[in-house]
């Protein structure tokens, strides 16, 4: 079983491999996003945390720098519940600024993320998608999909029968953090104490 955790600065990222974790995934905010789209609009699904949850845009690259040379994979999120068709462009230019192709893949949540692996980028499925069973892990499949985190109020009998169905499917499991129970891909709250 490999572990993928969340880091939110480069100190924590240099821990938590020395600590024996697999994978880091990292979110990252960027002013400009703002400024462009609003502070409703999110990035990740933590971006509205700015450094509290998340890294300066132009941290990114060293984060993938550090991970790689503790000989770890670094996955960046982009698990807003929906992307705008100016949103993705910008993405886009986000990932050529901050060189976050190095980045050994994305977790993404929106369909249209999904694209991105036609530009050979490793994609991991987000909870946010929402792969309640064997027939949406289907659908995920046919858009190249292969690496799927399961939601984390899927039971376990639940996760047993759809990774019996897909055995060419790599799952993840993600246990619960922040206390949060609830479906990710049924809420449409937004994560910001300020508002």
């Amino acid at each position: 079983m490999r572990i993928i955790v969340p880091a939110a600065d480069l100190a924590q990222i240099c821990k938590l491999c020395d600590a024996g974790a697999d994978d880091i995934y990292i979110g990252f905010f960027d002013e400009m996003w703002s400024k462009k789209f609003g502070v409703f609009s999110e990035l990740n699904r933590m971006s509205s945390f700015g450094a509290k949850a998340n890294f300066a845009s132009e941290l990114v690259s060293e984060a993938i720098f550090i991970t790689h040379s503790k000989g770890r994979k670094l996955y960046i999120t982009l698990n807003s519940p929906a992307y705008s068709l100016a949103e993705i462009q910008t993405v886009l230019e986000l990932i050529d600024r901050y060189q976050m192709w190095a980045c050994d893949g994305f977790i993404v949540s929106d369909i249209s993320m999904i694209a991105l692996t036609g530009r050979g980028y490793h994609i991991k499925l987000s909870t946010m998608a929402g792969a309640y069973n064997d027939k949406i892990v289907s659908f995920y499949k046919k858009m190249g999909v292969h690496d799927i985190i399961l939601p984390r109020d899927v039971t376990i009998d639940a996760m047993e029968r759809i990774v019996n169905k897909h055995s060419d499917v790599n799952f993840e499991a993600f246990l619960m953090r922040n206390g949060c129970r609830y479906s990710d891909s049924n809420c449409l709250a937004f994560h910001d104490r300020k508002y």
